[in-house]
């Protein structure tokens, strides 16, 4: 539980190099993260775990199953990660790794698993279904992923994986990164529509800068199923890929590619069996660019961690004093409107800033502190 000021309330924090292996485990309820593993160094193996209903606490607007940040790594095999109030799974920041086989990730919101700025996500031989937007926040797509601006891309490695029943979209990749997605079922969600036009529900969505496979980056797409695509299968948005063997069906339209070089169709196309397909469609499609930017202030916790694991001879882990997160989202809602905050006198305690529509550079929505 967090403490009187709503601060904290994880349910494990693993930080400074210490390992965690876990088996047969319930972690529920619990507030802002349900397992964080943090610094190099830190190790965390899951095995036969449920981590749930995660909530977002007064610091952070969000609650997150797991989260492995700052070149931590969490390999978890078999676990149940669903109904938390933000991504079932976090990767973010400086080399951190996060693997999962076998895993169910159902009911979360904002993603079934996002990625950002370095880190690394690979998601084999399980499913990934029903997130949905978060209250006033949006969201609602399996996977996310978005480098920083102008800094290292994230890598992820999706296989033998089921993706269904999201809002949104099945897959959405923001911008460049190392990004392969072999053997699995995508589906499409139901999207919304502005002024007639379809917004997402796109099977997979890339944009802005995503490149064709060179081996170690770009999108390779291959022997996927893209399905149910109300908006598209695959919609690239001033992007391409490079396609082996995929099928497509049920979709509004197949393959959908606007934005630069639309004319030039992607590699492996001709040995596609695609159904239909728009090239340049002068934007009839309408543009998924714009996102929330998810800002959160945080504050130094007290108390509240269910168990925490640090090196010997280190205090009990603390969250970071210092501002966080800007994670652009996708979402289903408009913001409403911010009035400008009125003139203090006295500095303003650290808390929770406004949604704002502007570029920002993605960094970890929560972090252990600095040792």
């Amino acid at each position: 539980m967090p403490n009187e000021n709503g601060e904290s309330g994880y349910g494990i924090e693993i930080s400074d190099g210490a390992s965690l292996d876990a088996e047969g485990c319930e972690i529920r309820g619990n507030t802002s993260v349900g397992v964080l593993a943090g610094h190099p160094g830190t190790s965390v193996a899951l095995r036969d775990t449920t981590i749930a209903s995660t909530l977002p606490g007064e610091i952070y607007t969000v609650g997150i199953g797991v989260s492995a940040q700052l070149s931590a790594s969490v390999v978890a095999t078999d676990i149940e990660v669903s109904s938390n109030e933000g991504p079932g799974f976090y990767a973010a920041n400086e080399d951190s790794y996060l693997s999962c086989s076998g895993c169910a990730v159902r009911d979360n919101h904002f993603a079934g698993a996002a990625l950002v700025y370095e880190a690394t996500l690979e998601i084999a031989d399980s499913s990934i279904e029903g997130t949905t937007e978060q209250e006033n926040l949006g969201g609602g797509v399996g996977i996310y992923a978005q480098p920083l601006l102008d800094g290292p891309p994230p890598t992820l490695s999706v296989t033998d994986t089921t993706i269904q029943g999201n809002a949104i979209a099945g897959v959405w990749l923001a911008g460049p990164g190392s990004y392969s997605l072999s053997g699995n079922t995508i589906h499409g969600g139901e999207g919304w529509t502005r002024e007639s036009l379809t917004k997402c529900g796109d099977a997979v969505y890339a944009q802005e800068g995503v490149t064709t496979w060179d081996g170690s980056s770009g999108l390779l797409l291959e022997n996927n199923l893209l399905a149910d695509g109300l908006g598209a299968g695959l919609f690239l948005e001033n992007a391409t890929a490079t396609l082996s063997g995929n099928s497509y069906a049920e979709n509004a339209v197949d393959l959908v590619i606007q934005g630069a070089d639309c004319a030039t169709p992607p590699d492996g196309y001709g040995d596609e069996v695609i159904g239909t397909v728009e090239l340049c469609p002068a934007y009839d499609y309408a543009t998924c660019e714009d996102e929330f930017t998810l800002r959160l202030m945080l504050e130094e916790p007290k108390s509240g961690h269910g168990a925490a694991f640090t090196r010997p001879g280190f205090p009990d882990p603390v969250a970071l004093q210092r501002p966080a997160v800007p994670v652009a989202l996708p979402h289903v809602f408009e913001p409403a409107p911010l009035l400008p905050p009125a003139p203090r006198s006295k500095p303003r305690k650290l808390r929770l800033e406004p949604l704002r529509h502007e570029p920002t550079d993605p960094v970890p929505l929560i972090a252990p502190r600095e040792r």
